[in-house]
């Protein structure tokens, strides 16, 4: 006989990218996610105009195979798309107080929804 109560991992996950070089079926792989239960909270992070990518090794900006520098740039699109294809929110990191309370928002839900289970 089954047990009317189950044990419920709650998988959340905080992805905290740019959105560039992301694999072609990341929007793909988040709804299989989904599927396993989890969701995936993104938050953006740099801006659309985009920004050289500092390189402390060598103290000047990271270079790409021809001896270019980096430049990487937020890609919003593909960070929305991760989020609501596994119900979750996305972020823009540049507004960060509003970013750590929707954060802090999120981890307390957790907490709520294990409590009830």
């Amino acid at each position: 006989m089954l047990s009317m109560q189950q044990n419920v991992v709650l998988k959340r996950w905080f992805l905290i990218s740019d959105g560039e070089d992301h694999d072609e079926e990341a929007v793909k792989t988040a709804k299989e996610m989904k599927e396993e239960g989890m969701m995936i909270n993104t938050v953006g992070v740099g801006s659309a105009q985009g920004s050289k990518i500092p390189d402390p090794v060598s103290g000047g900006y990271k270079r790409d195979q021809m001896g270019n520098e980096v430049v990487s740039k937020l890609n919003e699109t593909v960070l929305k798309e991760i989020a609501n294809a596994t119900n979750g929110v996305y972020l823009n990191l540049n507004d960060s107080d509003e970013a750590v309370n929707q954060v802090i928002a999120q981890l307390s839900q957790i907490e709520k929804e294990s409590l009830r289970r």
